[in-house]
């Protein structure tokens, strides 16, 4: 692919990614650096219960629904208003209440931040806090969605600090994206970079206390 790309790692917690292209290409990121992270904001080890007491809220009013359930999703691009559903994050809510009445494993889904035509501006995403540790994560990007993931698939066999075995929904992605599908969605936020035009992907993960 005729792509010439720079990333930039700032600080452990911030990144970019600069693309240039000579022909037409679609770009689909999850992050600048291309990679998948697992996080969690409690202390501890490697089981759910601290995770599904952690509070969640996102900055988005619609979300993009999976058209077939599995270890791969295949999106079917339907855009849904979050609105008396499960994937209403707008206020602080505990994601452990959010998992028993959403359909299939847990969430995997995208969280529209931007609307087509909008500016690619550094915005924010998302806000995780664990109440009983005080920690903070916030999210900020300059992408028009957000992936977030509940380790819907890890069943104990990965196993992290201290010997912790990592079990299903023991940790969670926050995975900045393009809206899944756009490539093929004119109505989509765009995702095509073209000749003489540049990509710029900024993405931080900051952490604070209560």
């Amino acid at each position: 692919m005729p792509v010439n790309s720079h990333w930039t790692q700032t600080q452990p917690t911030a990144d970019s990614l600069c693309l240039r292209t000579t022909e037409r290409v679609g770009v689909y990121l999850d992050r600048p650096a291309g990679t998948l992270s697992f996080y969690r904001v409690s202390p501890g080890g490697g089981g759910s219960s601290d995770t599904l007491t952690h509070i969640h809220t996102f900055q988005s009013t619609f979300t993009q629904e999976d058209l077939l359930p599995g270890f791969w999703f295949m999106k079917s691009g339907e855009v849904r208003a979050v609105e008396g559903s499960p994937f209403d994050l707008r206020k602080p809510d505990l994601i452990g209440s959010l998992l028993k009445p959403l359909p299939g494993p847990g969430f995997d889904h995208n969280f529209c931040l931007a609307s087509p035509g909008d500016p690619w501006a550094l915005r924010p995403a998302a806000r995780v806090c664990h109440p009983e540790s005080g920690r903070v994560l916030e999210v900020s990007t300059s992408q028009p969605g957000v992936q977030f993931y509940t380790a819907n698939f890890l069943d104990g066999s990965v196993v992290g600090k201290g010997g912790s075995r990592y079990a299903k929904h023991s940790s969670f992605c926050l995975e900045t994206q393009s809206w899944p599908d756009a490539i093929n969605k004119p109505s989509f936020p765009s995702c095509l970079l073209r000749p003489g035009e540049e990509y710029l992907h900024e993405t931080t993960f900051s952490f604070s206390t209560v």
